[in-house]
Formats: C-alpha cells, structure tokens, sequence
C-alpha cells in the first residue's frame, strides 16, 4: 500500500458483532469475513460504475482500478467472496469511489473498517471525515 493511500476493509456487520475491538490489522488482513456470506449480486456492477477492471493474474481475485491509486478487491475461494478491501487514494478524491462503497457496504449489511479497526460512519460526510483524519491525508497534505 503507498503512503496515499487509505486502506478499508468491508466487512459483515453480523461478523463484526462476535470480533474484538479494535480489530487487530493481522485479523483484518486475514480473516475470511464474507465466507458464508453472499455479496450483492450486483456487485460487479457496483464497483464497475466507480472504477474500471484491473488486470488481475490470480483466479482468485477480482479488482478494479490501479493497485497505487484507488483500488477495490475480492479475493475468492472455490469462487465466492472471502474478503473485500478497498484502498483510497487520497491525493485524488473520487466522489464516485465513495459513494460505490458506502452504497455497497449498506446493501450488503457491512461495515468500512480502517486498518486500526475503527468504522467509518457509512454517509459522504463519515467518509470524508475518515480520509481527512488519515495518515495518508498528512502525508500528502504536508509537502
């Protein structure tokens, strides 16, 4: 991940109920959130309409967009969804971004997770607020 950059995870709220908080990173990166759990069927599309395919190498991962910019990702397992991670590139915001996971995470029933395991409140203004208290955003915004 660049120093830009923000990194969410989408996670279940119903998953989240039984974690412990905050969430150890270790737990975000490799917990199989969505295992057992359906995506929106219309997620393709989601994530499409915000950011264009990526070319991915692994057939156990769908992604759009660039790896050091904005970024989202499925990894899969026997082809469902075991995790969803989004990165922001906060050098370029992208209403467009925002809005495709915070929609997301309400059709789905999840919850955007920052790497120190804090929710971000799932409205234009939560979001905002969530990048503009980030390292990322100090980073970009000292030079």
């Amino acid at each position: 991940m660049a120093a830009w950059q923000v990194e969410l995870y989408v996670i279940p709220k119903r998953a989240l109920s039984s974690a412990p908080i905050p969430l150890p990173i270790e737990m975000l990166q490799t917990t199989k959130w969505w295992a057992g759990v359906a995506l929106p069927v219309d997620y393709r599309a989601r994530f499409g309409a915000a950011l264009p395919a990526a070319n991915v190498t692994s057939p156990d991962v769908e992604a759009w967009g660039l790896e050091d910019a904005n970024y989202i990702e499925v990894e899969l397992e026997a082809g469902r969804a075991i995790r969803v991670s989004a990165r922001v590139d906060v050098r370029h915001p992208d209403a467009r971004l925002a809005a495709a996971l915070i929609t997301f995470a309400r059709a789905a029933g999840a919850a955007l997770v920052q790497s120190d395991g804090s929710t971000i409140e799932l409205t234009a203004g939560g979001f905002g607020l969530a990048l503009r208290s980030s390292a990322a955003w100090r980073h970009v915004h000292a030079q």
